[in-house]
C-alpha cells in the first residue's frame, strides 16, 4: 500500500477542508513550524486506519474542533489492485466508505474489514507495530488495549524474525544468498555502483524523470483548478448570503426607507427652489429701485453744476468780446509779419533741398561701400561653407552610431548572460592575509567574485599556484562571440578599428555639421537672398558725380529752420487763429449754457 493524498475537514484547527497531495514513492517529509498541525495530520491518519467509525473514545473526541463539527478524514491509497479512496466520519451520522474509480465497493463494517485486511491485522498486526505515535516511547505508554496489542505484535514478529535470522547467518545458504544478490545486482548496476545501461534501474530513472515532469505539470493544473474551485465555493457562499430571506427583507426595508427619504428630499427641494425664485425677484426689484435713486441724485447734481456753469460762461463771454476788439487792432500787424515769415520759409525750403541732395549723394556712396563689403564677406563665407560641407560628409552619422550602440548593448547583454552562468571564485582573507592570492599579477579583492571563463591560474602566497578549470563553456559564450564579430564588422564598415576611434570620427563629423550651420548662418546674415541679389542692388545704385561741396547746415538744422519758419507763417496768418478759438469757445459755452432751454436771440 502506498499513500498518495490526505484530506482533513473539521479536524481540530482544520475546520475548512485541507488537502496534502503529491506524496511520491520513498520517504516523504512533512515540514512546517511548530503548532501548524503536523501532529494533527498523523493523528487523523491513525484514526482512519485503526479506529472504527462508530468509536466515541477520548482520542476521537480530541479530534473535534473547538468551533464544533464532525471530524472527517479521506485518504487516497495505491495498491497492486489500483487506487482507492478511503473516508471516515465520526459522530453525527458516522460512516466509513471505500471507493474505487467512483464506484462504492465497501461501507460501514465491511469498509472497516477491508481496511483491516489492507493493513494485515489492524492496530495489533505488523502495521500497528511499525506505527509509532508521537509521545508513545515504550510498551507501557497509551491505553491498556494499545499496550496489549503492541506486546502481542512484538512477540509474533520476534518469533518469525528469530528463525529466519538463524537459518541465514551461516553455511552454504548465506554464500548462495550472497551470490544470488550479486547476480541480481549486476542486472541493475555496474561494478562501480552506477546504473547499468539498458537495465531496469536506468529505465526506472528515465521513467522517474519523465513522470516527475508530468507530475510538475499536473501539480500546476491541480493548483489552478483548486484555486478555481475555492473561488467558486466563495461565490456560492456569497450567493447564499444574498439569497437569504432575512437579507432580502432587510434590503427591501432599506429600499423603502430610501424611497420615502428621496420623496421628502424632492418636496423640500421644490420648496427651496420656489423660495430662491422669490428671493431673486425681490433682489431684482431692489436693484432697480437703487438704480432709479442713483439716477435721480445724478440729475439733481447735474442741475446744480449747470447753473454754476451758466454764471461762469456769462463772465467768459464778456471777456471774449473784449479780446475780440483787441484782436481786430492786431490784424494789420499780423498780416505784415505773416508776409515776412513766408519769405523766410521760402529761403529755408531752398536750403533744405540743397542739403537733401547732398545727403542723398553721401548715402549712395555709403550704400555702395556697404554692398561691396557684404559681397566680399559673403563670398568668403560661401567658400568656407563648401569646405565645411565636404568635412561634414566624412565619418559615421547618427544612424551608424545608433546601430553601433545597439550592437554594443547586445554584446553587453550576451556577456551578462555568459557571466551569470560562469564559474566564480570568491576569496575571503583571514585578518592579516589580504593580497595573498593573485591573478595575473593583481591581488584578488576580499569577498569579491572573480568570473572565470577559461582555465585560470591563481598564485597563492607561500603555497604555489592553483589552476581552476571551469569545464565546458556556457552556451552564452557563442552569443558573445557572435556579438563581438558583429561589432567588429560594424567598426570595419565605418573605417574604424576601435569604438573610441569611431566615436571620435562621429564627433568630428558632428562638429563639422555645427560649424557648417554657423557658417551658413553667417552667410545668410550677409546675403539673405544670395550674392547675386546684392550684386543686383549694387548695379541699381546711381553713379555719384563728385561735386564741389557747399558750406551748408546739417539736415537736422535745415529741417529745424524750415519748421521754425513754417510755425511763424502759421502763427502770423491773416485768418488770426486765436479769434476762431475764442468764437469756438464762446459757442461751446453758449450751447452748454442753453442746453435744454430756449435758444438766445441770434443763437
Amino acid at each position: 500500500m502506498k499513500l498518495r493524498s490526505i484530506t482533513l475537514e473539521n479536524v481540530r484547527r482544520f475546520t475548512d477542508p485541507i488537502r496534502i497531495d503529491g506524496i511520491a514513492d520513498g520517504v516523504n517529509v512533512l515540514s512546517a513550524p511548530n503548532e501548524f498541525g503536523k501532529s494533527t495530520v498523523f493523528d487523523a491518519l491513525r484514526a482512519l486506519f485503526f479506529v472504527p467509525h462508530s468509536s466515541t473514545k477520548k482520542d476521537i473526541k480530541h479530534l473535534k474542533p473547538h468551533a464544533g463539527g464532525f471530524p472527517e478524514v479521506t485518504v487516497e491509497v495505491e495498491t497492486a489492485e489500483g487506487r482507492f479512496l478511503i473516508s471516515k466520519r465520526w459522530f453525527g451520522k458516522p460512516e466509513a466508505k471505500v471507493v474505487r474509480d467512483g464506484l462504492l465497493i465497501a461501507q460501514a463494517d465491511e469498509a472497516e474489514a477491508w481496511i483491516s485486511r489492507l493493513l494485515g491485522g489492524g492496530d495489533g498486526g505488523p502495521s500497528g507495530l511499525l506505527w509509532v505515535r508521537q509521545g508513545l516511547l515504550g510498551l507501557s505508554d497509551g491505553e491498556k488495549s494499545e499496550q496489549t496489542a503492541a506486546l502481542e505484535a512484538r512477540r509474533d514478529l520476534l518469533s518469525s524474525v528469530t528463525g529466519e535470522v538463524e537459518a541465514m547467518t551461516g553455511g552454504w545458504r548465506m554464500d548462495a544468498a550472497l551470490v544470488r544478490c550479486r547476480e541480481e545486482l549486476m542486472v541493475f548496476a555496474t561494478a562501480t555502483g552506477r546504473p547499468k545501461a539498458g537495465g531496469p534501474w536506468a529505465a526506472a530513472l528515465s521513467k522517474v524523470e519523465t513522470l516527475t515532469t508530468d507530475r510538475d505539470s499536473l501539480v500546476k493544473q491541480v493548483a489552478a483548478l483548486q484555486s478555481s474551485l475555492d473561488e467558486r465555493s466563495h461565490h456560492r457562499r456569497e450567493l447564499v448570503d444574498l439569497e437569504a430571506p432575512e437579507a432580502s427583507a432587510e434590503r427591501k426595508e432599506r429600499l423603502d426607507a430610501a424611497r420615502v427619504a428621496f420623496q421628502d428630499a424632492e418636496s423640500h427641494a421644490g420648496k427651496v427652489k420656489t423660495a430662491e425664485q422669490a428671493l431673486q425677484t425681490a433682489t431684482l426689484l431692489a436693484d432697480r429701485a437703487r438704480q432709479e435713486l442713483r439716477t435721480l441724485r445724478d440729475a439733481m447734481q447735474a442741475k446744480t453744476t449747470d447753473e454754476a456753469a451758466d454764471q461762469e460762461a456769462r463772465g467768459r463771454l464778456k471777456e471774449a468780446v473784449e479780446t475780440l476788439s483787441r484782436a481786430d487792432q492786431s490784424l494789420a500787424e499780423a498780416t505784415k509779419a505773416h508776409e515776412a515769415a513766408n519769405e523766410e520759409r521760402k529761403r529755408a525750403e531752398a536750403v533744405l533741398r540743397r542739403v537733401q541732395a547732398q545727403t542723398s549723394a553721401k548715402a549712395a556712396r555709403d550704400r555702395r561701400a556697404e554692398l561691396a563689403d557684404r559681397i566680399s564677406k559673403a563670398q568668403l563665407f560661401r567658400d568656407k561653407v563648401e569646405a565645411a560641407k565636404a568635412t561634414a560628409s566624412v565619418g559615421p552619422d547618427d544612424r551608424d552610431m545608433d546601430k553601433l550602440r545597439g550592437l554594443l548593448q547586445t554584446l553587453s547583454a550576451a556577456r551578462a548572460v555568459r557571466d551569470s552562468s560562469a564559474t566564480r571564485v570568491v576569496m575571503r582573507y583571514d585578518p592579516g592575509c589580504e593580497g595573498g592570492v593573485q591573478h595575473a599579477g593583481t591581488a584578488l579583492d576580499d569577498d569579491k567574485a572573480l568570473t572565470i571563463h577559461a582555465d585560470t591560474v591563481l598564485q597563492l602566497d607561500g603555497l604555489g599556484e592553483l589552476t581552476v578549470h571551469p569545464g565546458e563553456g556556457p552556451e552564452g559564450m557563442v552569443d558573445v562571440a557572435e556579438a563581438e564579430a558583429d561589432v567588429a564588422k560594424a567598426l570595419e564598415a565605418l573605417g574604424a578599428v576601435t569604438i573610441e576611434e569611431a566615436t571620435r570620427a562621429h564627433q568630428k563629423r558632428q562638429e563639422a555639421k555645427t560649424l557648417l550651420t554657423q557658417l551658413e548662418a553667417e552667410f545668410r546674415a550677409h546675403a539673405p537672398q544670395g550674392i547675386e541679389a546684392l550684386q543686383t542692388q549694387l548695379a541699381a545704385l546711381p553713379d555719384v558725380v563728385a561735386e564741389e561741396v557747399e558750406h551748408l547746415p546739417s539736415l537736422e538744422e535745415a529741417e529745424a529752420a524750415l519748421n521754425t519758419a513754417s510755425d511763424r507763417v502759421r502763427n502770423s496768418a491773416p485768418g488770426w487763429r486765436p479769434r476762431a478759438t475764442v468764437a469756438t469757445t464762446h459757442e461751446q459755452s453758449t450751447r452748454r449754457l442753453w442746453s435744454g432751454r430756449r435758444r438766445p436771440p441770434g443763437g
